[in-house]
């Protein structure tokens, strides 16, 4: 059974989301629209649709479903929690299309410099199999000293059968297994830490909702860590959850917690008890948040391109200069210098 990937979930999002604003049945209109979709997407949906035809809740339906990720489910039980589900599920495309967006601008920054590498790699196979053999030929004619890496060079080449179609092939495998998931790309060094900030936006907005529609404060910390996909903040928001249950103090268990993000921290101790405050606090937070993602995110798509480009651009001028050029100097260097 195919999984729902992150694309897939932007149109089951929007749909639900369209139609709880219509006030349309979900299940006939989700039966209807998956005419119009491909895949796990279109199985998916016209199960579903046909759950809540037979009046299983969203809720119940959602989890029922195999292929669909139990964020997705987690996302929506928190909306119907707090009866504004089309509000969550609109944050939620928000930011799956930022994500979305992030990724494809960093596999157009990497396209050129993949080319570049390919062509690099090329000419260095040429060096190998033609000018290494005419150089080592004219040092042997002229009966001159071969350089030191004369040698290796001739030995490498001398495998290349090995070598020569082995790279390629494990550099495509590499990028097809990043490319295959959307958020491997997007849990690279430095690129990790705008989905982060996403996710914090996210949450942040989540838990403003529940607490406006007077959910009470453990579970809609609860609700709110289901909805996360870091392991290590969902565990600290789950031990907030539990201090909370017990009858323990917001603000005392969130300081303890370094995993929460200092703002959140900040918040519930100067709101204290008041609800709206604290509410209000967490809906700046969420702008905060995704004003530094859409900051991350622009500077991410200036910068990853002009470093690969520097790089293996730099590298393919330094390999010809080191292959052509300093050989060629070496042999006029000895051609011109008195013979014993």
């Amino acid at each position: 059974m195919p999984a729902v990937v992150s694309r897939d979930l932007l149109l089951l999002a929007d749909e639900l989301e369209a139609l709880m604003r219509a006030g349309v049945p979900l299940g006939g209109g989700l039966r209807s629209a998956s005419r119009n979709w491909r895949g796990g997407l279109r199985a998916a949906a016209e199960r579903l649709g046909a759950r809540l035809d037979s009046g299983v809740p969203l809720e119940e339906a959602l989890q029922d479903q195999e292929d669909i990720p139990p964020l997705f489910a987690a996302i929506v039980t928190a909306g119907l929690k707090s009866d504004r589900t089309a509000e969550v599920l609109a944050d939620f495309s928000d930011s799956t299309r930022r994500l979305l967006s992030l990724r494809e601008t960093l596999l157009r920054s990497l396209m050129y410099p993949a080319i570049l590498l390919m062509l690099c790699f090329g000419l260095f196979i040429g060096l190998l199999l033609v000018l290494l053999p005419a150089l080592a030929g004219t040092f042997e004619s002229f009966r001159l000293t071969a350089p030191a890496w004369l040698g290796p060079a001739e030995a490498l080449a001398a495998t290349i059968h090995l070598w020569g179609w082995t790279l390629p092939l494990a550099a495509a495998v590499v990028g097809a297994w990043l490319v295959a998931d959307p958020t491997r790309l997007l849990n690279l060094p430095g690129i990790a830490g705008i989905q982060r900030q996403l996710q914090l936006a996210n949450a942040s907005e989540l838990l403003a909702v529940l607490i406006d529609s007077r959910t009470p404060l453990p579970l809609s910390l609860r609700l709110t860590a289901s909805c996360l996909t870091s392991p290590a903040l969902r565990a600290a928001l789950n031990r907030v959850e539990e201090h909370l249950s017990r009858g323990g103090d917001a603000a005392a268990a969130l300081a303890r917690e370094a995993t929460i993000p200092p703002v959140w921290r900040s918040l519930f101790v100067a709101s204290g008890r008041d609800s709206q405050r604290l509410s209000e606090g967490l809906r700046s937070a969420a702008e905060l948040y995704r004003r530094r993602a859409a900051t991350r995110a622009a500077f991410a798509g200036r910068l990853v391109p002009t470093v690969l480009v520097s790089v293996v651009g730099g590298g393919t001028a330094f390999l010809y200069a080191s292959s052509v050029f300093v050989p060629m100097a070496d042999l006029w260097r000895q051609l011109g210098s008195p013979q014993p």
